[in-house]
């Protein structure tokens, strides 16, 4: 049956034993049972090919979707919207950086390195932080580690300077 419920004839059967095939043709032979074997799927599944199209274009937006969201992309994504964005997340921000991509990958979590100085994100078996993949001995963290991490922050530990367009000087940024 197809999707409007009408039964689609069949003009193909699954045969588990192909014979009639001489030594010099046995190669054709198996290519056509390869054919029709994949034809008799097709029709297994009652879908029309512009179902199966449909399906296929979905797919392969799946996958591009799926690359968007690697983490080490969006990662560089996100370090190439400023060039303060990475000083941001490695001084005081690292744990807002967690918290950021923990929105986009709910099953991120939070480790700590074991001086206590910066949070990185696991996502799966891999570490994150704004430089992308890491590498090191990190933990998990306490609740006074949690309770700690929160008060970080880059803008009560740092100033951003920038240089005046019109001295060269530096001057306190907002």
């Amino acid at each position: 049956m197809n999707n409007k419920g009408e039964d689609m004839e069949r003009l193909t059967e699954i045969k588990t034993h192909v014979t009639g095939f001489s030594y010099t043709d046995k190669k054709e032979g198996i290519f056509a049972q390869n054919v029709y074997a994949k034809l008799a799927a097709y029709k297994d599944t009652g879908l029309t090919p512009e179902q199966i199209e449909a399906q296929q274009q979905e797919i392969e937006q799946l996958e591009k979707l799926k690359l968007m969201l690697e983490p080490e992309v969006l990662i560089k994504a996100l370090r190439e919207t400023d060039s303060y964005i990475e000083k941001i997340y490695l001084n005081g921000g690292c744990y807002q950086f967690f918290k950021f991509i923990k929105t986009v990958y709910p099953m991120a979590e939070p480790y700590i390195t074991q001086d206590k100085q910066h949070i990185v994100t696991k996502i799966g078996s891999t570490y994150y932080d704004i430089t992308g993949k890491v590498i090191g001995k990190f933990q998990p963290l306490s609740k006074e580690d949690v309770a700690m991490c929160k008060k970080w922050s880059f803008s009560r530990r740092h100033w951003l300077y920038r240089e005046c367009p019109n001295c060269g000087e530096y001057v306190a940024g907002t």
